[in-house]
């Protein structure tokens, strides 16, 4: 009887500290947002004054086989940087 009662308890204790660990980390603060746009590039990738992307998609190689050889790097189509903008540079002015 004393094994089960023992049981019982080690069994609830690690279900409440399973509980308390799910409920600190669903209290913590939210990651903020990646600066990434639609393209898969970063804001830093983007020019900043004709917006253009200078990074590169890289996309797999085949043979007339049909093996994978490798990835073939072409630059990034993307004309203009679409995701999320930093705050400083709503609130910011620029020092003249």
């Amino acid at each position: 009887m004393g094994e089960i009662i023992g049981a019982v308890i080690a069994l609830l204790s690690l279900s409440t500290g399973y509980g308390l660990g799910r409920w600190r980390r669903s209290t913590s603060s939210p990651k903020p947002p990646k600066l990434q746009c639609s393209c898969k590039h970063g804001l830093s990738f983007h020019d900043k004054d004709t917006g253009h992307c200078h990074g590169t998609d890289q996309l797999p190689t085949y043979n007339k086989n049909g093996t994978w050889v490798g990835y073939q790097h072409k630059p990034c189509t993307c004309r203009q940087y679409d995701g999320p903008i930093p705050y400083d540079t709503y609130v910011a002015r620029e020092l003249t």
